[in-house]
């Protein structure tokens, strides 16, 4: 006569037990889709004021590992236990992280969240921009993981079409100063070099071959006679190659038909950035004129309009030559 009322208070316990775990799991998930709306609009907070040069580059890259730290810090996430919408928030979230920071840490996180989206068959699907596969590719670049960005291709044939070049490097080269990767003529290979650096008179110029701006640029240069003869004898022209590689084939196109005016690409690996650390490698486009080794004018953008570049480029080059 007794058992009854203990076996209906076992299941009253369980039943609250598992009440509570509800309670605290749906708090969890709202929680989490806060944070993650917070984070989402600081990311569009941030991208407003660099557009109103309200922050620097280098502020607007750096701030985003605070706000991470801020809203996700302190505790080890258990990723499984979130819905799929609020793990996208914290895929972007990541992302935007490793993107800036280019901390390993990151990666490792957003390949954790990649296995849990493989298994709710999210992989293919649209994460933050582009397919949760393809935008992993796309951090393996930006970390010049070029052997997983491979593998990740290979997968997704369906979705990641660029071809991952090969990496060439010897030990030596790795050791010298100014380095960068030359391009093989099919643009299916890089070659880490050392190139020389005129100490004299140098102009440095940043552009991604894919970007409208850098087109217009190395169109108005190589038509200009006066400007194409000086920046064949004086310009190194960098691509800083981050999350991207389809620009590969007619960037090589481009240097077969034009030697004097080629492109070398910039990777973030080998500790390759401290080479070049007094250029802005995330501006682009963007170039800088150097008398005696220090910077002494610099065209950061595009202008309105070609002649005001063109205008603008002849100044430089002019403090180039009669500059003590």
């Amino acid at each position: 006569m007794t058992s009854a009322p203990t076996f209906q208070k076992d299941n009253s316990m369980r039943l609250i037990i598992a009440l509570v775990g509800m309670i605290v799991l749906t708090g969890c998930q709202q929680s989490m889709v806060k944070k993650n709306a917070i984070f989402r609009n600081y990311i569009d907070t941030q991208r407003q004021k660099l557009m109103k040069s309200e922050i620097s580059p280098e502020e607007h890259a750096g701030s985003f590992k605070a706000k991470y730290n801020e809203l996700f810090g302190g505790k080890k996430l258990e990723f499984a236990k979130y819905e799929d919408k609020e793990l996208k928030g914290l895929w972007l979230a990541s992302y935007m992280v490793a993107y800036y920071s280019l901390e390993q840490k990151y990666v490792l996180q957003m390949e954790s969240i990649f296995k849990i989206l493989k298994q709710r068959n999210l992989d293919k699907k649209e994460c933050f921009a582009s397919p949760c596969a393809e935008e992993l590719f796309e951090i393996y670049l930006r970390f010049s993981d070029f052997s997983k960005a491979k593998q990740l291709a290979l997968q997704y044939p369906d979705i990641i079409t660029d071809y991952v070049p090969d990496i060439s490097e010897d030990a030596a080269t790795v050791q010298q100063p100014h380095r960068l990767y030359k391009i093989s003529p099919d643009g299916r290979s890089l070659k880490l070099i050392s190139v020389q650096m005129d100490y004299d008179k140098q102009i440095v110029a940043l552009m991604n071959p894919e970007c409208e701006f850098a087109q217009q640029a190395i169109s108005a240069i190589s038509s200009t006679p006066d400007l194409r003869s000086y920046f064949e004898k004086h310009a190194l022209i960098i691509y800083p190659m981050y999350t991207s590689v389809s620009g590969l084939p007619t960037t090589a196109e481009w240097n077969k038909n034009n030697p004097q005016l080629e492109y070398f690409v910039y990777l973030d690996k080998n500790n390759m950035k401290k080479d070049w650390e007094r250029f802005d490698l995330n501006a682009l486009t963007d170039f800088y004129f150097l008398k005696n080794d220090q910077i002494v004018h610099r065209i950061p953008g595009w202008p309105q309009t070609e002649e005001e570049f063109i205008a603008e480029t002849r100044r430089a080059i002019s403090k180039l030559e009669n500059q003590p």
